[in-house]
């Protein structure tokens, strides 16, 4: 029986890993360590030959500290919102902002939700199915229980993630 070919979306939420890693300036060897797989398998996921499931993509947004929104969708609508909710402006050539909310994690993997998440689920079906509909609240309901007026963002460096 044929193997199934990888979806697009998938293809894309692959690239964006490979692009976080390379980025970031970590060897595949280190990556996969950090975020408890076989180099192999990592090179698996960056080439599209096998998808990530939700459990690798939380892991890698947790460890690395990018955004599980940027992973999944290639947006940051959610810290956009919530930056506007706070007044800060946002052109729309500001990739240092971008990037700044690129490099974010809200460390998804620690919320109750995930437990609710079926094991091996896909990374974009997880996302669409428990995590999207929570996170234009995550950014504002963060900066808010952190006493903050701005989102919640770990960073990272100052350059761009394309």
């Amino acid at each position: 029986m044929p193997k199934a070919r990888t979806s697009k979306r998938e293809l894309e939420i692959c690239e964006r890993l490979r692009i976080a890693r390379e980025f970031l300036g970590i060897a595949q060897t280190s990556c996969a360590d950090q975020i408890g797989v076989q180099r192999g398998t990592l090179a698996n996921y960056e080439i599209g030959r096998t998808p990530i499931k939700h459990e690798i993509g939380l892991r890698f947004c947790h460890q690395l500290i990018v955004s599980e929104e940027w992973l999944a969708t290639g947006k940051v609508d959610s810290m956009l919102a919530s930056a506007k909710l706070h007044g800060v402006k946002i052109g729309p050539k500001d990739t240092a902002l971008n990037t700044i909310f690129i490099q974010q994690s809200m460390d998804l993997i620690s919320e109750p939700i995930c437990r609710r998440i079926p094991p091996g689920m896909l990374f974009s079906e997880a996302y669409d199915k428990f995590l999207r509909p929570d996170m234009p609240s995550l950014p504002k309901s963060f900066s808010m229980s952190l006493g903050l007026s701005i989102p919640r963002m770990i960073l990272r460096r100052a350059t761009s993630i394309s």
